[in-house]
């Protein structure tokens, strides 16, 4: 596995909306992507991009019945053949869950239907709160999903981004997915520094990529951590691609007024046009907000067309708590302020090929206001990245998917990632939802080595 390391290229610009979409020798239907043919690779564990649909919404009666979800309670999700998804070849979807309204501080749990109810949740959130979080899941009993409400009263609603194929063989000509790459995580966009004023609502913000000519043209889709911060006004944040002419009625994130609020969203990306953003042809993403506020996108991983080398495929697994410093598993106590650990991942947890890993991440009842970052651990001792995987309250619950490298395989520590906790004390859950395994893209193409070349455009880096 490489991990991709050097410059990464972000520019803001201000865009009304709707978006024009792309030109037709970039663009893709909805639910594809011009991907290589079936014939050059199998597809099992690639990612396929959708546009946003919501598949669920206890408010509307939209894939469940029109009603909160009582306490105790457990919704039923038929996802396969919704949104996009197609009713056959699908391992795991990739949504956003979202709870409106709830009548006490809870959590929710996603699981695949048929499945035992797993020990583990998918987000926290507090009474009243409007809070989403990114969850993979895999399909379960005729490709429906459950979600188990713990306590209080809830409207739910999930938002379909995206697929894992499973192991069904393709048919002659269908498109292959794409594979994972790991990235230094960097920060792409961070208003308060880069415009010094907050994007203004009803504005979207243009996010271009640019990994150098032997990289961007095959990015289809990038893993970010999208951060509301200090709001003026309760309201949400939408990340796309741009592309299909139309924006997405979806929400990647929620926010309260004065809140700071993360969310992991796996975007599709489109060429930006040159007409728009000059050469090279660079990829980008759009963020729009409701509501006036600072915003940070901080990008983890990309997404290839499935023939870049050392591309990773994704397995997923039915939840599993292997961090709680509540109860001394894999970390023996609360994290104190300034302070990283490291945790092994337990061998029997993951396949022996493993390299990266998706969990959902939790800071439990933080005595101040803190973020908590995960990396990869490294035997020359990598520094900590100066982005964050979470952002939480004082004593609130904050949870956060996450896609984090691992390190080695043998020696000590083995499968290992970090931890960070930047103020106050907090504790830590962390619970492994899936594993990331080298695929078998085509060998790298003759001539120049990757290079990470920023452009000389560029409005704003760091």
């Amino acid at each position: 596995m490489r991990i991709l390391r050097g410059l990464v290229v972000g520019a803001l610009v201000l865009a009304a909306t709707p978006l024009a979409s792309v030109s037709a020798a970039y663009a893709a239907a909805p639910g594809s992507s011009p991907l290589q043919t079936a014939d050059m690779l199998d597809a099992k564990g690639t990612y396929y991009s959708l546009f946003p649909r919501r598949v669920l919404d206890t408010r509307t009666g939209t894939g469940a019945p029109k009603a909160v979800v009582k306490p105790g309670a457990t919704v039923r999700l038929q996802v396969g053949g919704a949104g996009g998804v197609p009713t056959t070849g699908v391992a795991a979807v990739a949504v956003n869950l979202t709870v409106v309204g709830p009548t006490s501080a809870g959590y929710l749990t996603v699981f695949p239907t048929g499945a035992a109810r797993p020990n583990a949740s998918s987000i926290n959130f507090a009474k009243g709160e409007t809070r989403a979080n990114s969850v993979i899941v895999a399909l379960g009993t005729d490709g429906k999903i459950d979600i188990f409400n713990a306590v209080g009263s809830t409207h739910i609603l999930i938002d379909v981004a995206g697929y894992y194929a499973d192991a069904t063989p393709l048919p002659d000509g269908a498109a292959v997915g794409g594979q994972l790459h790991p990235v230094t995580p960097q920060r792409l966009i961070d208003t308060r520094t880069s415009w010094h004023s907050m994007l203004p609502a009803g504005a979207a913000a243009r996010v271009l990529i640019d990994y150098g000519p032997e990289i961007t043209p095959h990015i289809r889709g990038v893993v970010v951590n999208v951060t509301a911060v200090t709001p003026t006004a309760d309201g949400y944040l939408q990340a796309w691609s741009g592309d299909w002419g139309e924006q997405p009625t979806h929400s990647t994130l929620n926010f309260r007024k004065g809140s700071v609020v993360p969310n992991q969203a796996i975007v599709g990306t489109v060429p930006c046009l040159v007409l728009i953003c000059g050469e090279p042809v660079r990829q980008q993403i759009m963020v729009w907000t409701s509501a006036d506020t600072h915003v940070l996108v901080d990008i983890v991983a990309i997404i290839d067309d499935g023939t870049l080398p050392d591309g990773l495929r994704f397995e997923p697994r039915t939840p599993t708590r292997i961090v709680d410093t509540r109860t001394g598993t894999g970390l023996t106590k609360a994290l104190g302020p300034n302070t990283a650990a490291t945790v092994s991942v337990p061998n029997a947890s993951i396949p022996a090929q493993t390299r990266a890993i998706a969990v959902n991440a939790a800071a439990v009842a933080p005595t101040a206001d803190t973020f908590v970052t995960l990396w990869p651990w490294s035997p020359d001792e990598t520094g900590r990245p100066d982005v964050s995987s979470l952002n939480a309250a004082r004593g609130t619950t904050v949870a956060n998917a996450a896609i984090t490298p691992i390190g080695p395989g043998t020696g000590s520590p083995s499968n290992a990632f970090n931890v960070y906790n930047a103020t106050g004390n907090t504790h830590v859950l962390v619970d492994l939802v899936g594993t990331f395994y080298p695929g078998t893209a085509a060998p790298a193409a003759t001539g120049a080595a990757y290079t990470l070349i920023p452009h000389p455009a560029v409005l704003q880096q760091r």
